[in-house]
């Protein structure tokens, strides 16, 4: 069955809102990370997570300028954003309930995996970056 403009549109606007809140919860955290003395591996964290945000800004510029204008957008990259996005939140909330639990708890068992995790497993900027290019080229 043949998707619809209309509803290929709704699914962009769908990740869409999804991307934004997974950056509207990164800024929270970083927020409130900003309010203590950082670790070495909180500043990484932070670098790292202003980052994704500055990318994830990019890839909501490229769609939501691609729908004003009424041009197509790559189905192939509505699927990957769609999972890097889910995966993102994940993480994103996680860090904030940590956050709010125990900032030592952070501290001493968490940040290091977390960091980890975002930088060598989930590597979410160097695969945001291939979307946006993906999203300005198509």
């Amino acid at each position: 069955m043949e998707t619809s403009r209309d509803d290929l549109a709704m699914d962009w606007l769908t990740v869409s809102r999804q991307l934004a809140s997974a950056a509207k919860t990164i800024c929270n955290c970083l927020a409130a990370l900003s309010s203590k003395r950082l670790t070495l591996e909180e500043k990484l964290i932070g670098k790292y997570l202003h980052s994704v945000i500055a990318e994830c800004g990019k890839a909501l510029t490229a769609i939501h300028w691609r729908l004003a204008k009424e041009q197509d957008l790559p189905q192939p990259a509505l699927e990957e954003l769609r999972k890097e996005t889910e995966l993102l939140n994940g993480d994103a909330r996680e860090l904030e309930k940590i956050i709010d639990y125990d900032l030592n708890f952070l501290e001493q068992y968490f940040e290091h995996d977390f960091y980890t995790r975002l930088a060598n497993e989930r590597r979410y900027l160097e695969k945001l970056r291939d979307l946006n290019l993906q999203l300005e080229s198509a």
